[in-house]
C-alpha cells in the first residue's frame, strides 16, 4: 500500500527543490552511489533506520535506512522509541510491505523521492527514501 500524499507534509526549506538534480552520496541500494538523480517530491517528516522480517520469506534486513513515519502503521505523528516494534506500510522492496520491523534509529529531516540510472543502466522510478545528507549537489562539469 502506498502513503497518501495528503499525510506528508510538504517541506519548508529543502536544500534542493522538484526537479532538481544531486549526486547521491549514500549506496544504501547497489547502483545508487555517485549517481545523479532528479528530485521528485520533497517532505519533512521523520526518518528510521528499522530492521524488518521481510514477509516473503528472505532473511533478516538489518538497519534499512529509510522509512518515513508516514509509512509505519497507525504511527501517529510522535516520535516513535528506538527498540519499539511496528508493523511497515511501504513498499520500497518486495516483501517490505506488511512487515514486522523494530526501529533501530531516527531523525526529524527532508526526505526526498528520486528517479535515476544506476551505475549499470537500470532506470529507477519513484526510489524513496533519500535525505538531505545522502545527497549532493551535482557538479557540472
Amino acid at each position: 500500500m502506498k502513503i497518501k500524499k495528503q499525510y506528508l507534509e510538504k517541506a519548508v526549506q529543502p536544500k534542493f527543490q522538484i526537479d532538481d538534480l544531486a549526486t547521491v552520496s549514500a549506496g544504501y541500494v547497489s547502483g545508487m552511489r555517485n549517481t545523479a538523480v532528479r528530485i521528485l517530491a520533497i517532505h519533512d517528516t521523520r526518518a528510521y533506520t528499522v530492521s524488518y522480517m521481510p514477509t516473503n520469506g528472505e532473511q533478516l534486513v538489518v538497519n534499512y535506512k529509510w522509512i518515513v513515519q508516514e509509512e509505519i502503521v497507525d504511527s501517529g505523528k510522535e516520535k516513535l522509541k528506538e527498540g519499539k516494534m511496528v508493523l511497515l506500510n511501504a513498499d520500497h522492496s518486495i516483501g517490505m510491505e506488511g512487515a514486522k520491523s523494530v526501529i533501530e534509529a531516527s531523525l526529524s529531516t527532508t526526505a526526498y523521492k528520486v528517479e535515476y540510472l544506476t551505475t549499470s543502466s537500470e532506470r529507477i522510478k519513484h526510489q524513496g527514501w533519500l535525505i538531505e545528507d545522502d545527497l549532493i549537489e551535482l557538479v557540472k562539469e
